[in-house]
């Protein structure tokens, strides 16, 4: 049987944002994962208070965890490439001596 589920569209989880995708029973791969019983309560509890199925919270922390782990490999001068022009709160330098004068 090919079951299919749509996504939800945008959620909030942790503060971030996270665009569940769609996926279909032949294309996403089960696996049984074994977990601490307070970890375990914790799924369980989040998923409740989200409204969402604790799979679904498993499927965000693993991409979460691996668009870390993309942005961690990333050379340097590419992350400076990409986040160039993102501070536009005047000159860096005086406001980092401005800080540093509250010590």
């Amino acid at each position: 049987m090919n079951r299919s589920r749509l996504a939800v569209g945008p959620t909030r989880w942790g503060g971030i944002d996270i665009t569940d995708t769609r996926w279909h029973n032949d294309i996403m791969k089960r696996t049984v994962i074994s977990l601490e019983d307070r970890d375990k309560a914790w799924l369980d509890e989040a998923a409740a208070r989200e409204g969402t199925a604790a799979t679904e919270l498993v499927r965000r922390a693993v991409k979460l965890l691996r668009e870390r782990e993309s942005l961690e490999q990333q050379p340097f001068g590419e992350v400076l490439r990409r986040t160039r022009g993102l501070w536009r709160g005047g000159d860096g330098l005086d406001y980092q001596t401005r800080l540093r004068d509250e010590w």
